[in-house]
């Protein structure tokens, strides 16, 4: 089970973590990156809140490693292996 927690404060992130907590969630510091992210890189924000669906849509975000793909797409490239599974998916960027 993954256990995703919020909290405020600084000092409550470590607490929670220690509590069992995958993942801790702490609103203002996310919010205020989002808000320096819109002044640095616009296009990627306006990205996220596309992808974010507000109008009440589903999308998915999942990221893929290139070892979890089977090993006959692994020569190909990424728009050919798009192509042979026939998804809607959509790269968004690779490293």
């Amino acid at each position: 089970m993954r256990i995703v927690s919020c909290c405020t404060l600084d000092s409550s992130e470590s607490k929670l973590k220690i509590a069992g907590a995958n993942t801790v969630i702490m609103p203002d510091k996310v919010g205020g990156a989002r808000m320096a992210g819109f002044i640095i890189n616009h296009n990627v924000n306006r990205f996220i809140d596309r992808v974010s669906l507000r109008d009440g849509g589903e999308a998915y975000l999942t990221e893929y490693h290139v070892g979890e793909l089977p090993s006959t797409y692994s020569p190909q490239s990424i728009g050919r292996i798009l192509d042979a599974l026939e998804t809607n998916c959509k790269v968004v960027g690779t490293m």
